[in-house]
């Protein structure tokens, strides 16, 4: 959605040399930990933060575009996905510590994750109104499977 802002103000090419620029940083960034003896999973790592520094990027821009609030961008889109991440972690992570590594703990921590993650997503990850458009949606598939 931001990069579609971005595009429909006209101003396309800045933001696209900035964010560009920070996403071509992946591979020279990676190769030099790697240079430095980190292990491989250091390239999701590197990933994520030059990920992040791109939403900090396209912010800064298009605050002045369309007037976007970065403080309230921040509030209403990280904050949630940061507790909604938190909490659905904890399942899992309590599933793994209390049973013996085994396919069946496979199956059932797969499914408390699914579980909890829809709940909590639900419950915290989404606004009042979210919810409300949930609710109808669900009782539109409920009637169809009713007929």
């Amino acid at each position: 959605p931001l990069m579609k802002a971005a595009s429909a103000n006209g101003h396309i090419r800045n933001y696209q040399l900035l964010v560009g620029g920070i996403q071509f940083l992946n591979f020279p960034l990676t190769y030099l930990f790697f240079l430095s003896g980190f292990p491989s999973f250091t390239v999701l790592i590197v990933a994520i933060v030059l990920s992040q520094c791109c939403m900090l990027a396209r912010l800064y821009i298009l605050r002045s575009m369309i007037n976007l609030s970065a403080k309230s961008f921040f509030v209403e889109c990280y904050i949630r996905i940061i507790a909604v991440t938190l909490l659905a972690m904890l399942v899992p992570w309590g599933c793994s510590l209390i049973m013996d590594e085994c396919f069946l703990t496979l199956v059932l921590s797969t499914l408390l994750c699914t579980i909890s993650s829809v709940f909590i997503i639900y419950s915290i990850g989404c606004t009042s109104k979210e919810r409300k458009f949930i609710k109808e949606e669900m009782s539109k598939i409920k009637q169809r499977f009713n007929k």
